[in-house]
């Protein structure tokens, strides 16, 4: 799939974000995309900040040393959302529901980055296909709180805090 004004992944980014599926301080997420994201915005604290939010397969190795594989909703802010729209915008990547992506978190607080590295394409399985379709993950009620594109405010002091990263 090229790159089309109208997709999510074309969107101009003016400010920063955070992630809700947290990524510890040093420390690695292995993600598939699925479908579009949603773009939305997200007050903390009384500031106002562009998020993004997709459907994701997380995989991981299990104890056990087997893959496991979870359907979650992912929400990202703005370093991560132009390191997967450098790779939609490339011709050679395109669309990152064809390829995983593993996201990289170093440092913390003011000083984190992010890093995102494409592997392979490769088509997802009929065993995560089949997880994908039994979560059936409502972007929009996991992250539009209020229902008018705005995530709600005032989260709990032990959340994450998405202004502190990014």
């Amino acid at each position: 799939m090229s790159a089309t004004a109208a997709s999510p992944w074309d969107q101009e980014v003016k400010s920063g974000g955070g992630l809700y599926l947290k990524i510890e301080p040093n420390s690695s997420a292995r993600v598939r995309f699925i479908g579009m994201p949603i773009a939305f915005q997200e007050e903390f604290s009384g500031k106002v900040s562009d998020r993004w939010a997709a459907v994701v397969i997380e995989k991981t190795i299990g104890p056990d040393n087997k893959p496991q594989r979870a359907v979650k909703g992912f929400k990202f802010g703005v370093m991560i959302f132009k390191a997967i729209q450098t790779l939609w915008r490339n011709e050679d990547w395109g669309n990152p529901e064809e390829y995983d992506v593993t996201i990289t978190r170093t440092g913390s607080d003011k000083e984190t980055k992010y890093s995102v590295v494409p592997s392979p394409k490769k088509p997802i399985s009929d065993e995560e296909r089949t997880l994908v379709t039994e979560a059936n993950i409502d972007l929009s009620a996991l992250f539009l709180k209020n229902g008018n594109g705005v995530a709600a405010a005032g989260a709990s002091p032990d959340e994450y805090d998405p202004f502190q990263d990014e």
